[in-house]
């Protein structure tokens, strides 16, 4: 999935990064404050595409001293920047420039440069948005699409797939606002797609600060995941009594388990220990994202507790 999620950014940051340079150009001889607020919102794209880059490499160092249980978490402070930068980047100058528009309307000119780069654009997003959603789409397992996005603990697929899906709305905007503009000779409703474009880009902006936010404080896995972990736990044959795990998302492929497991009383402590070693392999077959896994066990006259 590491490479998938590279591939997806790379294929996003070089469609944008043309995208932008031909929207800045048409922004230029055209004079339109919509295709201006889209060119804002590719180059603000093309940012947020180097810092999920940036946040998978910092996420994917190994453990230290001072991080034992290593750096996951980190790519969602960097998903968290990029909701941010969309917010005031993106929708706020958009807002700026629509308002300046709507007050100080000018016409327009060269708009078959408008129309033409939008076209490309539509092109270029659509490819990128097809890479993007085919990574999110693996990962949807039955699901829909907002419940996916709601339990992912990968931020990378679902911030390109809505960002994708904010510029394809931004094209549509900005070519309707244009041509509105011209055919209806009120160049304020050039101002008028420029804000909406706004709203579109602080929409999915508070949506990614969201649940950004809510992996960077601490989310538990699934359900269907920690039911796997309890039921894994409850097989094995010494054991009694597995009190509700306590998980901890570390990062997208990383899950700390904490549990407090009651084994039979007749074992010995190097049965437990034995039991221990068993029971860890058994959860690490149905959940191949736990990477920690804590047990203590409360059987037995001197507590046995592990750790790795």
């Amino acid at each position: 999935m590491k490479h998938e999620a590279r591939a997806a950014i790379i294929a996003g940051l070089a469609a944008n990064i043309g995208i932008a340079a031909t929207k800045f150009f048409a922004a230029a001889h055209s004079g339109s404050s919509a295709m201006l607020a889209e060119g804002m919102h590719s180059l603000v794209d093309c940012a947020d595409s180097c810092l999920l880059w940036y946040g998978i490499s910092r996420a994917n160092r190994p453990p230290d001293s001072t991080h034992p249980v290593g750096h996951g978490r980190e790519i969602y402070f960097w998903a968290l920047i990029v909701a941010l930068l969309f917010f005031s980047l993106g929708g706020g100058m958009s807002f700026y420039e629509g308002g300046r528009r709507i007050l100080q309307p000018r016409a327009m000119g060269h708009l078959g440069w408008s129309f033409g780069v939008l076209g490309v654009s539509a092109l270029f997003t659509l490819g990128s948005f097809t890479v993007a959603l085919r990574g999110f789409r693996a990962r949807t397992m039955g699901r829909s699409y907002w419940t996916t996005f709601r339990q992912s603990t990968d931020p990378t697929f679902f911030t390109l797939v809505l960002e994708d899906a904010a510029d394809l709305a931004g094209v549509l905007v900005a070519a309707v606002g244009i041509a509105c503009s011209e055919w209806l000779g009120k160049p304020a409703l050039d101002g008028v797609a420029s804000m909406v474009i706004g709203g579109v880009m602080t929409t999915v902006a508070i949506l990614l600060a969201r649940e950004s936010k809510s992996l960077l404080i601490g989310e538990s896995v699934r359900p269907t995941e920690l039911k796997a972990i309890t039921a894994a736990a409850r097989q094995e044959h010494a054991v009694l009594d597995v009190r509700r795990p306590l998980t901890l998302v570390l990062g997208p492929e990383s899950v700390l388990v904490a549990m407090d497991v009651e084994f039979r009383p007749e074992l010995t402590a190097r049965e437990v220990t034995a039991a221990i070693e068993r029971l860890e392999s058994a959860i690490h077959r149905e959940a191949a994202s736990v990477q920690h896994i804590y047990i203590e066990a409360s059987s037995v006259k001197e507590a046995v507790r592990t750790a790795h």
